[in-house]
């Protein structure tokens, strides 16, 4: 009787240190599937440009008047740009092309003698457009026209490009295809093999072409416009797996 219970006893044992390696083994399994190695990685960095001529401008122009009373300092205001319209259809500039982007109308106020107490002495009437030229040649000709039949401010002419999108894209295109070779040499040359992506980060723009001038030259006649290319840049910095 006493044999087989110790039978018994020896026999719970083996099962019970078989149960206890079976799952420290597991452990160690599960441990390392949730602790898995990283992967090497090279990181490197990846830069296109391309250069377009502008195809289109935005013209920024306007008449401003003083006067003392706002009345008339409205009815030059609005004398002067009537004229400048007319003008600027003559020459054939669509009418959907050209739209008001400020009217202001400002008193002027003078604080030599009571600082505290300014003394309105006149009213100031601003009235700004902007003209899409999408023919170039003619913005020299439509500045021209404008400050001939009376606009006497211009606050900046713009020169962009209407597919934006597309040259950006393009430009991010030679970023890639820059950081790609640079990541197959480095790794060609320590004797790797590039076996995917870890991760991807880009940066995409573009700058316009601006030309501000505060105060018209009157005198001025003919003007020469020559705008320079349209750069748009990409950058990317790409995680290789190697």
């Amino acid at each position: 009787m006493r044999q087989k219970w110790l039978g018994r006893i020896t026999l719970l044992c083996l099962l019970l240190v078989s149960v206890l390696f079976g799952w420290t083994g597991w452990s160690r399994v599960q441990g390392a599937q949730d602790n898995p190695v990283p992967p090497r990685t090279i990181l490197v960095q990846g830069e296109g440009e391309i250069e377009i001529e502008p195809d289109f401008a935005l013209l920024y122009i306007g008449v401003e008047t003083h006067q003392q009373n706002v009345q008339a300092a409205q009815k030059e205001n609005n004398e002067l740009m009537n004229n400048v319209l007319t003008e600027l259809g003559k020459l054939g500039v669509p009418s959907e092309d050209i739209r008001t982007s400020r009217f202001d109308v400002v008193p002027v106020r003078q604080y030599d003698r009571r600082p505290e107490y300014p003394e309105i002495i006149g009213y100031r009437v601003t009235n700004e457009l902007v003209i899409t030229v999408k023919d170039l040649s003619m913005v020299g000709p439509i500045l021209d026209t404008a400050v001939k039949a009376g606009a006497n401010t211009v606050q900046n002419l713009v020169f962009s490009v209407q597919a934006a999108d597309e040259w950006k894209l393009q430009a991010l295109q030679k970023a890639v295809a820059d950081a790609k070779r640079k990541a197959e040499t480095i790794a060609h040359t320590l004797g790797l093999e590039i076996k995917g992506i870890a991760n991807v980060t880009e940066q995409v723009g573009f700058q316009a072409f601006e030309t501000r001038q505060a105060v018209m030259d009157m005198s001025w006649s003919e003007t020469p416009v020559s705008p320079r290319n349209i750069k748009f840049t990409a950058r990317v910095s790409i995680n290789f797996e190697i």
